[in-house]
């Protein structure tokens, strides 16, 4: 199957393409704009064809239909949150991988209706399946972040903790101050690594805990190093999504320890089974103390997580769900 993804090359979808491009059975053809200002902002751009081993065609926007006339794929998928998201591209898949952001709990889900040309649409909040299935006259699926085995696989652990992520919306600022903040009062410097793309001027006790930001190609090697991966949320309030760091961690046989949030448990399993939570700070640093200190309680609940997010979240397993839940194949 030959695949064309318009797309802005986040986490997820770097990952998807290392998936795909590495399995024989699927021609992944990545698309970026050129125009796009995050494009021209983002230092991890300028890395584009290391992130991902591939080579992206650069496309303006007018020219897309031309585009996928030339390549012919079998699918073309439209991702949201990128410019392409409002184009009109007949028989396409509208992936939708940002999360509602609610901040308030009960907040009723709002729905992001795609271009009227979509033929299928997937979410990677579950719970917004039947949402979307209600509201849409097209097929509906659940198409989650995923992990692609051959880039993220089991490292070394050099660092006692690592913590990564964007501090610029309130809630998440919230949640590294909650969960991380307080790890800072009895670990150094050479123990906990912080890695904050951006917003770190919101993170006043950062300091000695900040690293240079690393390339998105380096990110399984810097969230593998760690024996706990610390994973602060968006929203506590978001249900049915968990992080695509957090996937790559445990798919390194890295321990993450995150909080609490609706439906955190339904994706990824109860306390101590593939993970651990940590709802205040004073049960964040007793969770760290404790698992820095019994190596193989922490190995063991890393190893349950590691066996799972590649059973259940490696990408081809994800893609090929989707496809047959929309009918595709």
């Amino acid at each position: 199957m030959k695949i064309l993804t318009l797309c802005n090359l986040y986490g997820a979808e770097v990952t998807f393409i290392k998936e795909m491009q590495v399995n024989p059975n699927y021609t992944i053809v990545p698309v970026v704009d050129p125009n796009d200002p995050t494009v021209n902002a983002n230092v991890i751009y300028k890395h584009i064809v290391q992130s991902t081993g591939v080579n992206m065609i650069a496309a303006e926007q007018g020219k897309v239909d031309n585009l996928i006339k030339q390549e012919a794929p079998d699918i073309t998928i439209v991702r949201c949150w990128t410019g392409f998201a409002k184009l009109q591209v007949p028989g396409s898949l509208f992936w939708k991988i940002e999360s509602t952001r609610r901040k308030v709990r009960g907040a009723e889900l709002t729905v992001t209706v795609p271009n009227k040309s979509a033929s299928y649409f997937c979410t990677q909040n579950k719970l917004e399946v039947p949402l979307y299935a209600s509201k849409l006259n097209i097929p509906v699926a659940y198409f989650p972040r995923g992990v692609c085995p051959t880039w993220e696989f089991p490292c070394k652990k050099t660092v006692d903790v690592v913590s990564t992520g964007t501090a610029v919306s309130e809630p998440k600022v919230a949640s590294f101050n909650m969960l991380v903040k307080p790890l800072s009062t009895c670990l150094s410097p050479e123990q906990l690594h912080v890695y904050i793309s951006w917003g770190a001027t919101n993170l006043e006790w950062l300091g000695s805990y900040a690293k240079t930001l690393h390339m998105i190609e380096d990110a399984p090697a810097i969230v593998g190093s760690a024996k706990i991966f610390v994973s602060p949320v968006t929203t506590r309030f978001d249900p049915g999504i968990f992080s695509q760091k957090s996937l790559q961690a445990m798919a390194c046989r890295t321990l993450v320890l995150t909080q609490h949030y609706t439906g955190v448990e339904d994706i990824v399993g109860p306390d101590g089974e593939n993970l651990i939570y940590a709802d205040s700070p004073e049960e964040a640093v007793d969770k760290v103390k404790y698992y820095l200190s019994h190596d193989n309680e922490r190995e063991a609940i890393a190893e349950r997580g590691y066996k799972f997010v590649h059973a259940e979240y490696n990408y081809t397993k994800v893609f090929e769900r989707a496809l047959k839940e929309l009918g595709i194949v």
